[in-house]
């Protein structure tokens, strides 16, 4: 029996302060549960064949230990900093709600177009796709939503669907820009002058900068302008900087790594022999 999506929050403990009384002012994730639900399998399909498309992007890392190795290579590279160095970290604001279909259906034709195996059929999947979002509706107490703009957390499609459009405008926009190079630290293992110490997790990019705050706020203000309707936040640091899992420290002008755990994470685990499903513990 089908069912329709719902949707419900996540509370962002992480960044949740003693003064935040109000509803309004905590920080929640919206997730839209497609689970049993006709989209469901739609769903699985899409992230199926996109997928791949995500991981070709040349700023992607899959999580943590990949970003590590890509640290070593940037160690091996320089292994004494240069000046001005700085790490700088941007974050996407509302990704999913905000990724534009003028970007992201353009970059999943071209995926689609390019692959070596054309089954399923572009026109196929683009349909998919298009009825997919035309259909996103979900109810919250006890009234009916549709979602109109950009992708939902919680359908399985959605990350290579947001990541193809963010791709899509750092080559179309970003790495070609003279700001870009300029600011960001070149890449020596190729002469390419668009390839650059950046990468991008998701939502999340980590750039390995030259210049000071100033220069930093600068160049996010640029990003912004860059493309309506999608704006970024950042944090800057000429010292110490966290990143997914991981502490970056400029110690002595070399880049040191260490373990990064959030304050809130309180590090229990489940006892073995707990009454959960199997896959709690995978």
């Amino acid at each position: 029996e089908w069912k329709l999506a719902r949707y419900y929050i996540n509370w962002k403990t992480h960044k949740f302060e003693p003064t935040m009384f109000e509803f309004s002012q905590a920080a929640v994730r919206g997730i839209v549960a497609c689970v049993g639900t006709p989209s469901e399998k739609a769903c699985d399909i899409l992230d199926f064949v996109l997928n791949p498309g995500m991981r070709e992007l040349r700023s992607y890392i899959k999580g943590t230990k990949d970003f590590l190795i890509w640290i070593e290579k940037v160690k091996e590279q320089y292994p004494e900093l240069p000046p001005l160095f700085s790490f700088l970290t941007i974050d996407y604001d509302a990704m999913y709600l905000k990724m534009k279909d003028s970007l992201a259906m353009p970059a999943v034709k071209e995926y689609l177009d390019n692959r070596q195996n054309q089954r399923p059929s572009t026109e196929m999947v683009i349909k998919l796709l298009n009825a997919v979002k035309k259909n996103n509706k979900f109810e919250f107490g006890q009234r009916l939503f549709q979602q109109t703009t950009g992708t939902s957390i919680g359908q399985k499609q959605a990350p290579p669907y947001a990541c193809l459009g963010a791709g899509k405008l750092e080559e179309g926009k970003i790495f070609s820009a003279e700001k870009f190079q300029e600011l960001v630290l070149d890449n020596k293992e190729t002469d390419d002058p668009t390839d650059r110490m950046f990468k991008r997790f998701i939502d999340d990019k980590f750039i390995l900068f030259q210049g000071n705050k100033e220069k930093a706020i600068e160049f996010v203000e640029w990003l912004n302008d860059l493309e309506e309707g999608i704006s970024f936040t950042f944090e800057w640091s000429d010292e110490k900087i966290n990143f997914l899992d991981v502490k970056l420290i400029v110690d002595d002008g070399q880049i040191k790594t260490d373990l990064f755990i959030k304050p809130t994470n309180p590090q229990l685990y489940l006892h073995y022999e707990s009454n959960h499903p199997a896959v709690s513990y995978t």
